[in-house]
């Protein structure tokens, strides 16, 4: 289709002015590197308001708290020191498993990412483990956690820019583990998890559990959360949470692997997270 009735181009200096612009022209969109919306949108596309220059693009650490700028790309967060370490290291793992070129990692940005909320982005399910909050601008300033904008349609559809995200990081956490299943290294995995979990003692105190590319939208694995909390992490239980991960999950169709295969690779990734935690409990 293209973008047959894009007439307007505005980059303005403040959200202020952006978010003015969307609230009063239907058919503007705002883009951050735009490698979506330029290739694949449509003629309901009448303006672009290109937030690049709106102040939004930073990378902050204070003490226990990540901030990130909407407009930041992913090869800022793969370059910045503050992603070369426990407990942000993770941030550097998720986006080289998207298996994209260093050319769109250039430009693609997080509110991108967000916006789109694509359910094999290894890089969302990342952040949705580790319990991002995302600051909304619009209406109202508003914060929100990740995982439930994601699975707000009613919220996302409304006039607002995503102008950042928090991460927070206890003291007591103890491991963020990713892990994927690819047929190549360089290409977009299979399936992939990211597990955060926080200790109490030797007690599990706290633990999210995020697949993508499993469906459509981002698969949280509740049941098995409830399962490990308050508990110490030992083989039998390690088992018992594999064998649930594989017989809940439904994937969609995939012709690059069946649902058979993808239970199957679930559970064994849930396991091999599992036990790397138990086996390096007491290491940070």
């Amino acid at each position: 289709m293209g973008l047959t009735k894009l007439s307007d181009y505005y980059r303005p200096k403040k959200l202020t002015e952006a978010i003015r612009l969307l609230k009063e022209n239907d058919g503007y969109f705002p883009i951050g590197g735009g490698t979506w919306l330029i290739p694949y949108g449509g003629p309901e596309v009448r303006g672009i308001v290109d937030l690049s220059e709106a102040g939004i693009r930073e990378i902050r650490l204070e003490e226990t708290l990540m901030y990130i700028g909407a407009s930041t790309t992913l090869n800022d967060l793969l370059t910045a020191p503050e992603t070369s370490s426990h407990p942000y290291g993770f941030i550097r793992e998720t986006i080289n498993s998207e298996g994209s070129t260093r050319l769109i990692d250039s430009v693609s940005t997080v509110g991108g990412k967000i916006a789109l909320g694509r359910g094999d982005s290894s890089f969302l399910a990342g952040l949705a483990a580790i319990d991002a909050t995302i600051i909304l601008f619009g209406k109202m300033s508003e914060d929100i956690k990740l995982w439930d904008y994601l699975n707000d349609s009613e919220l996302r559809n409304e006039n607002h820019i995503i102008s950042g995200i928090e991460i927070s990081t206890p003291e007591n956490i103890h491991s963020v583990i990713f892990e994927s299943i690819s047929y190549i290294r360089s290409s977009p995995p299979l399936i992939s998890l990211a597990l955060y979990l926080t200790l109490s003692g030797n007690l599990i105190e706290s633990v999210r559990i995020v697949f993508s590319s499993i469906e459509e939208k981002l698969v949280r694995l509740e049941e098995a959360e409830t399962m490990l909390l308050g508990k110490e992490l030992n083989d039998e239980l390690i088992k018992k949470v594999s064998a649930l991960a594989a017989k809940t999950i439904e994937p969609s169709y995939d012709p690059k692997g069946s649902a058979e295969y993808k239970k199957a690779m679930a559970g064994l990734l849930i396991e091999r997270s599992l036990i790397k935690i138990n086996s390096n409990r007491g290491v940070s």
